[in-house]
């Protein structure tokens, strides 16, 4: 019976770790902008119509590189950044860190709303209470 509790703990071990090492592995590379929205304090949220991008995930290492344009009537703006990236414990939660050119807020923290081999949507807030919720696809 010790066995087999020991042995069922080292296997609830190995596959919680497994679960954040396959969501790095799930989000390595290149994901074009496929959507932005932004939900300001007040629970108003604009879609840009135009949006366009890359963010590229070099997870081994921990390092992602955005550009990003969002457009939507007189409101052009361009973000470039970089920096390091981790993912959380379970692979929840995407954080970044040492960023350039980004306006983080939440510690830089973005929950994964979705992670697929060919999508990928993440929400966080910025420094100005606005969420912002980013909707990727995998670049061909």
């Amino acid at each position: 019976m010790k066995n087999f509790i020991i042995t069922v703990f080292a296997l609830f071990i190995i596959f919680a770790c497994d679960k954040q090492k396959l969501n790095s592995k799930k989000v390595e590379g290149e994901w074009q902008i496929v959507n932005y929205y932004q939900t300001n304090n007040e629970g108003l949220t604009t879609k840009y119509p135009i949006c366009n991008g890359t963010i590229d995930f070099a997870a081994e290492i921990g390092i992602f590189d955005l550009n990003l344009i969002r457009q939507n009537g007189a409101l052009n703006d361009t973000t470039k950044a970089s920096g390091n990236f981790q993912l959380n414990e379970n692979g929840s939660t995407i954080i970044f860190s040492n960023s350039s050119g980004l306006n983080l807020g939440n510690e830089g923290n973005y929950r994964i709303l979705t992670l697929t081999k060919t999508d990928l949507q993440i929400e966080g807030g910025d420094t100005l209470g606005n969420v912002n919720t980013y909707l990727f696809s995998r670049k061909q």
